[in-house]
């Protein structure tokens, strides 16, 4: 083994690793670079595309996808499971979400054959998620409807007022005859120290 080695020249090396990166090539490219499903889905509530992309975020992690790249109008998804069947559906595989605001565009990467049933059903998934992205973009236009709403409304300022009443005993000045509180130390109007 060790003499095959060392018989091995320089190019016969290289010519080995190209075999070998070739095949990897192939192997992705057959696997996981062609697209096999893609379908573009109209949104009959259109919003923004990190809105649409979030809601389909959340649909996708009940159903056991894993986020795996985020760019800002396209999310890379992916399931754990190994890739076991060819069904598009149930199959450990990747999909390519693209939101552009009026639509949504679900791709699957990585599935080599899909038959008539799986297009129906992943048709069906991509109005599952496109039903979670026009909720949630319902849910934020009333939302924004709600602080618009409250920023508008008038303001209520409450002012309370309260009014105190005693009693003071007054008693005329000796001096100047003028009313003058009795707790006072000096009168009010002549200042007479002791005024009563």
């Amino acid at each position: 083994m060790r003499q095959l080695a060392y018989a091995m020249t320089g190019l016969e090396v290289a010519i080995a690793v190209l075999v070998v990166v070739a095949l990897f090539a192939l192997y992705e490219a057959v696997l996981y670079r062609v697209p096999r499903l893609r379908a573009e889905r109209p949104l009959a509530a259109p919003c923004p595309p990190l809105v649409a992309l979030d809601a389909v975020a959340s649909y996708l992690a009940g159903l056991g996808y894993q986020m795996r790249a985020a760019e800002s109008s396209r999310r890379l998804f992916q399931h754990p499971g190994a890739l076991v069947s060819l069904r598009a559906i149930e199959a450990g595989h990747r999909l390519r979400v693209t939101a552009t605001g009026p639509s949504l565009v679900v791709e699957v990467l990585g599935v080599a054959r899909v038959s008539a049933r799986d297009r129906e059903a992943f048709g069906q998934r991509i109005d599952a998620m496109a039903s979670a992205v026009e909720a949630a973009a319902r849910a934020a236009e009333s939302a924004e409807a709600q602080a618009v709403a409250l920023e508008t409304a008038p303001q209520v300022v409450r002012i309370h007022e309260r009014t105190v009443e005693r009693q003071i005993v007054v008693a005329r000045c000796k001096f100047c005859s003028a009313l003058t509180p009795v707790d006072a130390k000096k009168c009010d109007n002549c200042g007479a120290v002791p005024f009563l």
